[in-house]
């Protein structure tokens, strides 16, 4: 049987998707489950005036490792990329777990955000150039599926040892297990064609991972100059918003933030636009709970809990639709139900609101991204050559993590301009604010989703759509 057919068997399938489901699994309890005690290490090392940071940190890392990964994927193969990236998430989590100041739990976090997104970028590749188009759907289905017993006790079980034992626990506990990981994905991977052509073939390459350590270096900065609260503050945090966001154009396809219509950058802008809101209202909401309404970190968790089931629920139901006039319409569902939930977490930020809404916006939240995501991945990688998988994979996880970052970044903005008014006594919510905008920003999906080519396969869109 030769390198291609082995590489496509049944078997061979089953064990990537085994591979990949058990590394997700892994990967969504540590972000859910490290989510939900923020506030307890927040509290305990006096962090609060770097929340931002501990929460954008790893997001803003994770585009300078995707476009190195993306690179490594497309000139080496996936093996040592995929085996990289475990290790550094492992590497990130011992340094946090063991932190005794607020600013080396960030830098912990940062060096995880390298690794997942390394590790993330050899993932959707792999699908992309080894998965038929027609089992596409299904794997990003099982990806988000892979969500929901972490969703279902991350949080809670999270919460629960951090207010029994210590937080620490809960980013050390994940490592052997992700170890392990790494030892078990060995053989797995070995079949799979190994190049052996320079990372730095493409002399464009040195420029764009110049171009990512800019962007992730300005999005970290963002996080830092949020804490600092003043109006000299408040102009270098709009000056590199805007740096940032220029620098991440230059990263991705051409006509991405313009969402072009028919182009495979639609799909992308799509999946930023739904998933940067959703991931920073996710960062503030546990706080948002303990801090407003009394709840208890174990309890707050709970929320986390619905909307990674709502969204894993909503993956499955577009993994099971095949008639192409449905599927267009997914994302446009999705940024809608999206839209409306982070709209209600907003009203439920007011202390006189029932925080239980804030439980029913996750659940809308959840299933509006869970509808939208897994199928802008498959028409993005379903739109290009086997050859630029590397590169493609890489541009979904730097928006997913350049626009995150920014997000956050932007809710820290908004809750930093009592401050620069110099009216920090005013009788407001500091959270109200900035999730409005999120609201805003995932309604900015709705428009961008119309401009998506319909998901009808690879032979339905045009390939030879210009990139960077």
């Amino acid at each position: 049987m030769d390198d291609s057919s082995a590489t496509t068997s049944d078997a061979f399938l089953t064990r990537l998707l085994w591979l990949s489901v058990t590394l997700i699994t892994v990967g969504a309890f540590q972000a859910l489950a490290l989510t939900t005690v923020m506030p307890a290490v927040a509290d305990e090392l006096n962090g609060y005036a770097l929340y931002a940071l501990t929460m954008g940190a790893p997001l803003a890392t994770h585009v300078i490792s995707t476009t190195i990964g993306g690179k490594w994927v497309d000139a080496r193969g996936p093996y040592i990329p995929t085996i990289t990236g475990c290790s550094l998430a492992a590497l990130g989590l011992v340094v946090a777990g063991i932190a005794r100041h607020m600013e080396v739990v960030a830098i912990g976090r940062a060096i995880m955000g390298l690794g997942t997104g390394m590790l993330m970028v050899a993932l959707y590749a792999m699908v992309g150039s080894h998965v038929p188009a027609n089992k596409q759907p299904k794997f990003f289905a099982i990806f988000a599926a892979a969500w929901v017993v972490p969703s279902m006790f991350g949080p809670f079980f999270a919460g629960w040892v951090a207010e029994r034992y210590s937080w620490r626990v809960v980013f050390l506990a994940v490592v052997p297990i992700l170890l392990i990981a790494v030892l078990a994905m060995i053989p797995i991977l070995k079949p799979l064609p190994r190049k052996h052509e320079s990372i730095w073939k493409d002399k464009n390459a040195y420029r764009l991972v110049l171009i990512a350590t800019g962007a992730g270096g300005g999005a970290a900065l963002m996080q830092i100059v949020v804490s600092q609260r003043s109006i000299v503050a408040g102009v270098i945090f709009v000056v590199l918003a805007a740096l940032v966001f220029y620098l991440l154009k230059q990263l991705l396809p051409v006509g991405t933030l313009s969402a072009r219509r028919n182009e495979v950058g639609a799909a992308i802008a799509t999946r930023m636009w739904i998933n940067a809101p959703i991931v920073a209202t996710e960062a503030f909401l546990p706080l948002m709970l303990v801090e407003i309404h009394d709840w208890t970190k174990k309890t707050a968790g709970i929320v986390l809990t619905i909307g990674g089931i709502s969204w894993a629920l909503g993956s499955y139901v577009q993994g099971k639709i095949a008639d192409p006039q449905k599927r267009h319409r997914l994302p446009i569902m999705g940024g809608i139900l999206s839209t409306i939930g982070i709209a209600i977490a907003a009203i439920s930020a007011f202390p006189w609101a029932p925080p239980i809404l804030t439980a029913f916006a996750w659940l809308l939240a959840g299933a509006g991204v869970g509808l939208t995501l897994p199928a802008m991945s498959v028409v993005a990688l379903g739109s290009t050559p086997k050859s630029e998988h590397g590169q493609i994979s890489a541009s979904l996880q730097i928006v997913d993590g350049i626009g995150a970052a920014l997000a956050i970044g932007v809710v820290g903005f908004f809750q930093m301009i009592p401050y620069i008014v110099g009216d920090h006594q005013a009788q407001g919510n500091p959270f109200v604010p900035g999730l409005l905008f999120m609201a805003a920003l995932a309604a900015l999906s709705t428009y961008t989703a119309t401009r998506v080519p319909k998901l009808t396969g690879p032979d339905s869109i045009d390939s030879t759509t210009p990139r960077r």
